[in-house]
């Protein structure tokens, strides 16, 4: 009897009692019959190269779809190596010829690894007959597969069959062993479901503090009385008249200290002639540029910050001193590095010494870079600033950095992408434009010689988490085309581990084939515009994408985007397309080069019609229907340094 069981040790679902019961009689009828009909013991494995640990498919024979097959280390079940199996479109194959005898039973078992990526496919065949055959596995780590089969010839073939067209399914310890050799007729495999234990989660209480208040006593004041003196009556004393003297004609004497007028103009007596004094030995007033009270001076250069009183010509009194008031410039920036000097506000007090700003502060330069230049000892000297948009250097949270802090050069003074993000939609096209020509596209990634077959998308830019509340208004669209080989032309060939760095992170992905090509166009909802004069945007080259084996998974979300048809938030589940800036027929030369390209992702959200619309590029005219959400194309790089 040919017996089937397939132990899977994740565990899917609970079973009815009845069948455990029935399973458990049927194991003990099985294992009875076991120790009759068979009398061998285990065997040495019959395939060759099981675990993959020699590095390769050896031992084993390829066929079918051959493309991304092979064997790496990223992800394994034991030891070194294990398959990753990622053919796109159609199954690919390997297999291996065993030494069998005929009548006798033997172990087949493999462990299989699948990311539920989909559309996936997993095939199993024992001497051209098909065991096992699952479409769109789910997501489940490495899981055992067993089975019990017979031989029926002395050689037999063991065969698998994969797809994974977004990912890859890995396969490692293949195994074959003998079981034992009777006469009994052969039974078709029967598939043995393995429950596997659920484990439950036990909540664990926590306990939650009380807050505690606390009283506080406040004083209270005390009143203190004062006693209020009396006033007491004085005596007034009684004037008592005094004679005037009589005048004489005595003559003025000068620097007396009295003051004999007209004849006198000041007398301040000992004081006449001082520094500090308007009136001269002859007791006439000093004139106005004379000075009667020093200021600070500048003894460090720099205006005065308390300047010198001087005589008014009219009064012996010196004036009231006045001192600038504090904080006033008393000397102003010279550069860069330098500072400016304020007066301290004080009498006598001078400006003070001539300043700079500390060593290491950033400053322009002659190349208006301040990632580029520090101050030493008052001057702007070269020197590199880490981590800062503009020296040149890829730093972390910086998309770009081209060395410069300039915008208008695709990477602006924030080291962001000057490129607005594009909302993509599938159209049905009403009047298509005339037969295009084939294209010459050249990019980063290929040269190719493209046949156009149709329009398939047009894409509006796009304001993202309102992070370009003017990307609606702007004038740049894309219409989107399918293209395909001309032949004879030769095939592209995949490139893989491409790194793509944009606003949602990192991703690595292979390139598996050019599928469009994105043509700057005019857009309209009323009436047919004329073409762009001078489009702001590149063409691209867009190419299909897988995520790169052993890489991490894209972490889906929530955006909200708002362009010229209305306004939505839709789900962002994982990247389809990688877009390069191309130059099409060599009418753009230098395009390929360009530093900002599309990573294009696949968006889901329904879509409400918005009628026909009207569209425009160097191809010509066309009236389109938008029939549903395609993707959201976000500004990214590619293999930063």
């Amino acid at each position: 009897m040919t017996g089937l069981r397939i132990g899977l040790q994740a565990a899917f679902g609970s079973h009815d009692n009845t069948w455990k019961v029935v399973r458990r009689v049927m194991c003990g009828i099985v294992g009875t019959l076991s120790l009759v009909l068979f009398s061998s013991t285990s065997q040495a494995d019959l395939v060759t190269n099981g675990g993959f640990e020699t590095g390769s498919l050896s031992g084993w024979t390829q066929s079918g779809n051959t493309g991304f097959t092979g064997v790496d280390s990223g992800t394994v079940h034991t030891g070194t190596y294990a398959t990753s199996l990622g053919p796109v479109g159609s199954l690919g194959f390997f297999s291996q010829t065993l030494a069998t005898s005929v009548g006798c039973s033997y172990s087949l078992s493999y462990w299989l690894f699948s990311d539920g990526a989909t559309p996936n496919e997993f095939q199993t065949s024992w001497n051209g007959g098909v065991i096992y055959d699952q479409t769109n596995l789910p997501a489940f780590g490495y899981t055992l597969f067993s089975f019990t089969v017979t031989a029926t010839s002395s050689a037999t073939e063991l065969k698998f069959g994969f797809r994974n067209d977004p990912a890859y399914l890995h396969l490692d310890d293949v195994s074959v062993t003998l079981i034992g050799c009777s006469g009994a007729p052969t039974d078709t495999p029967t598939e043995t479901p393995t429950d596997t234990p659920t484990a439950t989660p036990t909540d664990t209480p926590t306990d939650t503090p009380t807050a505690t208040s606390t009283s506080t006593d406040t004083p209270t004041e005390t009143p203190t009385s004062t006693d209020t003196p009396t006033a007491t009556p004085t005596s007034t004393p009684t004037e008592t008249p005094t004679s005037t003297p009589t005048a004489t004609n005595t003559p003025p004497i000068c620097n007396d200290g009295i003051l004999t007028a007209p004849i006198e103009e000041c007398d301040d007596g000992s004081l006449n002639g001082t520094v500090g004094d308007c009136c001269t030995t002859g007791c006439t007033f000093k004139p106005s540029s004379a000075v009667c009270r020093p200021g600070s001076g500048s003894p460090n250069g720099g205006s005065t910050c308390d300047p010198d009183e001087h005589c008014t010509g009219t009064s012996s009194v010196c004036p009231a001193d006045v001192v600038v008031p504090a904080g006033t410039v008393c000397r102003p920036v010279s550069g860069e590095c330098d500072v400016a000097e304020t007066c301290p506000g004080g009498a006598m007090q001078p400006c003070p010494a001539d300043g700079f700003k500390p060593n290491g502060t950033q400053c322009l330069g002659t190349n208006n870079n301040n990632c580029l230049n520090t101050c030493t000892a008052g001057a702007c000297t070269p020197h590199v600033v880490p981590n800062c948009c503009g020296n040149g250097t890829l730093d972390t949270g910086e998309l770009c950095d081209d060395g410069n802090q300039a915008n208008g050069d695709q990477c602006s003074n924030a080291c962001r992408l000057e490129m607005d993000d594009f909302q993509c939609y599938r159209m049905r096209v009403v009047e298509p434009q005339a037969t295009i020509p084939s294209l010459s596209l050249v990019d980063q990634f290929s040269v190719l010689i493209r046949n156009v077959i149709r329009p398939v998308i047009i894409c509006n830019p796009t304001n993202r988490d309102g992070q370009s509340p003017n990307a609606p208004t702007h004038a740049d669209h894309f219409e989107g085309y399918q293209i395909n080989r001309q032949i004879p032309h030769p095939l592209f060939t995949a490139i893989r581990n491409v790194k793509v760095v944009d606003e949602f992170g990192t991703n690595f992905v292979d390139l598996v084939r050019p599928l469009r090509t994105l043509v700057p166009t005019a857009l309209e909802m009323s009436s047919l515009p004329g073409p762009l004069a001078n489009p702001a945007v590149d063409h691209f080259t867009c190419y299909k994408v897988k995520r790169s084996v052993g890489t991490p998974r894209f972490s889906a979300r929530t955006v909200s985007l708002a362009d010229e048809f209305r306004s939505e938030s839709v789900r962002v589940t994982r990247p389809v397309k990688l877009c390069a800036p191309a130059d099409v027929n060599g009418n753009q030369p230098g395009a390929d080069t360009h530093l900002a390209h599309l990573m294009c992702y696949r968006i889901r959200k329904s879509f409400r019609s918005v009628g026909r619309v009207f569209s425009n590029n160097e191809f010509g005219p066309s009236t389109l229907y938008p029939t549903r959400r395609d993707e959201l194309c976000v500004p990214a790089v590619t293999n930063p340094q």
